[in-house]
């Protein structure tokens, strides 16, 4: 499907006739009219299967589709994978105290980094405050008493750009409570401010991405989620197709494998009766199937009675009931050329944020002396 163009004027009033409309939070049907504002997002096409558009222009707007294809803000196609957006930023803090205001892009993504606001000085004498927008320029022309000095504050600008429908559709406006002064309420003068240009903005817009959305990526099948929300989408990988080759799941997909090793040439002394760690993996949020095996290399008399392995979230410590096995014996005596080697069992590892797992083993063994060694791996579920 090639690049398309649609030329809207932003507030006008759009009738929808073969085509369905859906603006930033609401669908339309064919023959209804909408409005729709700069910064929101617009669906076009037939049964509302088409390409998203963003409006961003105060007098003409002209936009390239931001994915290939919308379903209902519920479905959406895009060659490569969605990220997560964040939203442009700016601060505005002029000389002097309590009249800094951060400025953030209402669009989420690049499209943020676009948008610049400018204070200026009428240099006529009782002048009102008046905001005015160009494109994705928001313009404030501060008000002045009889003297032709300033007096418009921070807070009356929030006001006037809130009250302004293209100004406010660009932006949200917040006082900064870290300006010098200690009202932190925007009764602060402003003063004329050169063009400050919104930053940090990233990510790909969907246009309207719904909590739960779909997005697939197209050069590979990939299925995305939106676990965010609509104005702030985090996009995560739901489902992976399956592989035709030999090669490896990437990070984060379903499918991720780990694994860790310790050769038996490197095995790690052990004291009776004393946890110690084999080795360990280090796990990102999710769930992981995990398991491992031990091999324990005796002294040619040693004397051994017990031997456990599991696997833990806490270092040299041995995990709960189903997370390890042991083995108990009456005196055994392998000798030096005969390794045991013991298995974990398969363990669920559930985790919020990134956790290390630890291979963990423990003995009770006497005369001489007892090594181990080992193999962690993890891969995983979801």
């Amino acid at each position: 499907m090639g690049t398309t163009h649609h030329t809207i004027k932003p507030g006008e009033v759009l009738t929808a006739t073969a085509a369905g409309v859906m603006g930033a939070a609401q669908q339309v049907e064919s023959g209804a009219v909408t409005t729709i504002q700069p910064g929101y997002a617009a669906v076009f096409g037939p049964f509302l299967l088409a390409r998203s558009y963003r409006v961003t222009d105060a007098t003409v707007a002209t936009s390239e589709a931001a994915a290939a294809t919308s379903f209902g803000g519920m479905f959406s196609t895009k060659a490569g994978a969605p990220t997560t957006a964040v939203a442009a930023t700016a601060t505005v803090n002029p000389a002097g105290d309590d009249n800094g205001l951060i400025y953030t892009a209402r669009v989420y993504g690049t499209a943020g980094n676009s948008i610049t606001v400018t204070y200026t000085d009428p240099g006529a004498a009782s002048q009102a405050l008046a905001i005015s927008v160009s494109g994705a320029r928001i313009t404030a022309s501060l008000a002045t008493n009889s003297s032709s000095v300033i007096t418009s504050t921070a807070a009356d600008v929030k006001t006037a750009i809130e009250a302004h429908n293209a100004a406010n559709a660009l932006v949200s406006i917040a006082i900064m409570t870290a300006d010098t002064g200690v009202a932190d309420d925007g009764s602060g003068t402003v003063t004329a401010m050169a063009e400050a240009a919104l930053a940090t903005g990233a990510g790909d817009g969907i246009g309207v991405a719904l909590p739960g959305a779909l997005c697939i990526d197209t050069t590979n099948g990939k299925v995305y989620r939106n676990r965010g929300t609509q104005v702030a989408p985090v996009w995560e990988l739901s489902l992976s197709a399956a592989t035709a080759t030999n090669d490896s799941a990437a990070a984060a997909e379903i499918g991720e494998y780990k694994s860790a090793s310790v050769a038996e040439g490197s095995a790690i002394s052990l004291t009776t009766d004393v946890a110690a760690n084999v080795t360990s993996l280090s796990l990102t949020a999710g769930e992981w199937d995990v398991e491992g095996i031990v091999g324990y290399n005796a002294g040619a008399t040693t004397s051994i009675t017990r031997l456990a392995q599991s696997i833990s979230a806490t270092s040299a410590t041995m995990g709960a009931l189903g997370n390890a096995s042991s083995l108990a014996v009456a005196a055994l005596v392998p000798g030096a050329t005969d390794d045991n080697l013991l298995p974990t069992p398969k363990v669920r590892i559930s985790i919020a944020a990134t956790t290390t797992i630890y291979l963990v083993t423990i003995g009770t063994f006497t005369v001489s002396t007892l090594a181990a060694y080992g193999f962690l791996r993890a891969r995983r579920v979801r």
